[in-house]
């Protein structure tokens, strides 16, 4: 079940990961979901719709079937219906570990890279700091030539080896029966162990 970045600068990178999920699974149920749905509120921008539609089109085409779980946490509640993620959403990423199922996360933020980090689990980075902006991170941290450096070359870039990387790992990952999974979920349980006994030693 993949989980789509909404916003028109992962479009690309969001269609590659459509065409691996069909390529790897052919003979699965296939569902793509959309956290922000398709349609323009007050969540959702319009370029942000107007992108999340087309790339609707494109799953559909592509045998997926498309869910709108936007608006409550009840549509997390379908993700219990599915043996796999693959995709964006951190939500979605924690939802599956938490239900002990394998997860592969695109991060497409420091907070996705976070989580990756913090349970040590399966995926991929999505996006790589611009080299304008790395080098000038480097000479000056923060302030005004910062700011510019973003706005005028872009704060970002959406790296072209990310989906080929994914394929590679959820191969290695399916045929070698899911270590890295098994190491992140070991993660989680001790850090469950730890958090209750924190949780246990505050006052009541």
């Amino acid at each position: 079940m993949p989980s789509l970045r909404q916003s028109s600068r992962f479009n690309h990178q969001s269609k590659e990961l459509l065409q691996l999920v069909r390529d790897l699974f052919p003979e699965a149920r296939r569902t793509c979901s959309f956290h922000r749905g398709w349609v323009r509120d007050e969540h959702t921008t319009g370029a942000h719709a107007e992108n999340a539609l087309d790339l609707r089109a494109y799953a559909e085409k592509a045998g997926f079937d498309c869910q709108d779980i936007s608006g409550s946490v009840d549509g997390m509640l379908r993700y219990e219906d599915y043996d796999l993620h693959i995709g964006y959403r951190v939500h979605a990423h924690l939802k599956f570990l938490s239900a002990r199922k394998p997860s592969f996360l695109i991060a497409e933020d420091g907070r996705g890279r976070g989580a990756l980090e913090a349970t040590s689990s399966c995926g991929v980075c999505g996006w790589q700091t611009s080299l304008p902006a790395a080098c000038c991170e480097s000479l000056f941290p923060s302030g005004k030539m910062l700011r510019f450096v973003r706005r005028r070359f872009g704060a970002y870039r959406v790296p072209q080896e990310a989906i080929p990387c994914l394929g590679e790992m959820i191969e290695q990952e399916i045929t070698q029966g899911f270590p890295r999974h098994q190491g992140s979920l070991a993660v989680i349980d001790a850090t469950r162990t730890k958090m209750l006994e924190m949780i246990r030693a505050m006052p009541s």
